[in-house]
């Protein structure tokens, strides 16, 4: 009767990690859907994917204060070729060209600013 002391007990193996800790995350009907649908997509449980999206996902963050400034400043700039156009048109190519060479600087000095910034 020695063997029935040896005997397995029935079930599932034990896995290897054991989860302990449990985090709850509240989606919109939406979230959840495309989520749910992203899971099934790489062939994932949504708890798979969610744990494999929080631990090694990138996460792309929002632009600083000084490259938001720099954005703006490059919307400026459009509305200035805006007004380049416009005058080359009204006044002819050579105020156009003289505004142009006074925007040009303008423009190298915030590249440079922004790659000094990275």
């Amino acid at each position: 009767m020695g063997d029935q002391n040896q005997r397995r007990k029935g079930g599932r193996p034990r896995k290897t990690v054991t989860r302990i800790k449990q985090l709850g995350i509240r989606f919109t009907a939406e979230e959840l859907t495309s989520v749910t649908a992203k899971a099934s997509e790489a062939g994932y449980t949504v708890s798979e994917y969610m744990r494999k999206v929080a631990v090694k996902g990138v996460i792309v963050s929002r632009l600083k204060p000084e490259e938001k400034a720099i954005a703006n400043e490059l919307k400026a700039i459009g509305n200035n070729i805006n007004q380049i156009a416009r005058t080359a048109k009204q006044e002819g190519i050579l105020s156009a060209l003289l505004l142009l060479e006074s925007y040009r600087d303008f423009v190298d000095a915030l590249i440079k600013r922004f790659y000094h910034d990275k």
